[in-house]
């Protein structure tokens, strides 16, 4: 089977006795290849200006977010609409640096189930820590390589994320993930929205950070 254009004309001879057909056929198959890329191409813009937009939208929140709980709310609640059909969830760490929190997570419970413990030499840890993200298109295949990341998604009901650091001062202190219920192949303008996201957050952290610091300052003078 060939895309084609087909033109058909029809030729009466100078004498009039007849006629004959003409048929000209051309190989489309390159024009629907094109088709084809220009709609992709126009969806992809579509998405990218409605993610651009969350993304101002998320900014204005956490503009307003003076605690960590808040800032969380406002970035999970927007974030997951920065890509289609995910869940968004931030998870943090406590002081210790021993156990992770999550603290909220769009799409499943308000709260996370508690505290969970971060064994040590954790490749996933050691992956975030140095800044990189983790993507995981199927825990499945994922498992072996990231044991700790792949058991916290398969209880929540995610099969493949992108799981991005929050970094204070060079130092992991959360992260934020989107998830998917199925397998997942992430494109690279969701890799990228995941970094953007990571990086307001991050923002915002380290502000209320500073405000909550300078709080129990000022606490300590009045006493």
């Amino acid at each position: 089977r060939l895309s084609a254009l087909v033109n058909f004309r029809l030729r009466e001879s100078s004498d009039g006795s007849g006629g004959f057909l003409e048929i000209i056929v051309f190989d489309a198959t390159e024009r629907r290849n094109y088709e084809a890329e220009l709609l992709h191409e126009q969806r992809t813009a579509a998405r990218s200006e409605a993610r651009l937009q969350v993304m101002y939208d998320i900014a204005s929140g956490l503009a307003a977010a003076t605690t960590t709980d808040e800032i969380v709310s406002v970035v999970a609640r927007l974030g997951s609409a920065s890509i289609s059909g995910a869940r968004c969830s931030v998870w943090v760490f406590d002081d210790d640096f021993r156990s992770v929190v999550r603290l909220h997570d769009v799409g499943g419970p308000a709260t996370g189930p508690g505290e969970i413990p971060v064994p040590e030499g954790s490749p996933a840890i050691r992956q975030l820590s140095s800044g990189g993200q983790l993507v995981i298109a199927d825990t499945d295949l994922s498992a072996h390589e990231y044991p700790l990341v792949c058991d916290w998604m398969s209880r929540s009901g995610v099969r493949s994320a992108v799981v991005a650091p929050l970094l204070a001062d060079g130092v992991l202190v959360g992260a934020l993930s989107y998830g998917f219920q199925e397998t997942h192949e992430f494109e690279p303008p969701e890799l990228g929205a995941a970094s953007a996201l990571a990086a307001l957050t991050e923002q915002a952290l380290r502000r209320a950070r500073l405000a909550n610091s300078e709080l129990r300052s000022m606490r300590r003078l009045e006493i």
